[in-house]
């Protein structure tokens, strides 16, 4: 009898030991994992911006021209802001608990800047497109400020330039 008991508090013994092993691992790794998915969301959103800015570039070399893009926009909100003097197009991703880069600090890459703020809490990051100067852009024909908001299904947007105006419409 005193056998059985002692396998019994063995295998507990060690049960126990082998999920505290597994916690302690799992308490390291989540926030690497987490810290990955994050980075990975932010690139993907870059290059979406960088596709969307090829195409509006596109579209611009000449009146007439149109373009339709498919843009995934699983997190964050995307802003047409196409008031006079202003002309941009940004996306802003909340609640990340890492910053991308340092806080404050704008980063080019190629037409896109990407600016990272930090919170108490959590951080959030800014990614623009600012055509002020150059190109005249309207979303569905308006001058004003529109928010898009993050969706499963992917976007698609028709881009044309109409006599030197840049109109981005939901396609």
């Amino acid at each position: 009898m005193d056998r059985k008991a002692q396998v019994w508090i063995e295998t507990v013994l060690y049960t126990v030991i082998i999920l505290a092993i597994i916690a302690i691992v799992l308490s390291f790794a989540l926030p690497k994992i987490n810290s990955n998915k994050e980075k990975v969301i932010i690139e993907q959103s870059i290059e979406a911006l960088k596709n969307l800015d090829r195409s509006i570039n596109d579209a611009a070399r000449q009146s007439g021209n149109q373009r339709i893009v498919e843009f995934s926009l699983k997190v964050g909100e995307l802003t047409f802001d196409a008031r006079d003097d202003r002309e941009k197009i940004s996306l802003k991703i909340d609640n990340l608990e890492n910053l991308y880069s340092e806080n404050g600090r704008e980063i080019q890459n190629g037409n896109v800047v990407i600016v990272s703020n930090e919170g108490l809490n959590t951080n959030d990051i800014t990614i623009t497109l600012d055509y002020s100067g150059k190109l005249d852009i309207q979303y569905e024909g308006r001058e004003e400020e529109v928010k898009i908001n993050s969706a499963d299904a992917p976007y698609s947007f028709s881009i044309e330039n109409t006599n030197g105006i840049i109109n981005i419409t939901e396609a």
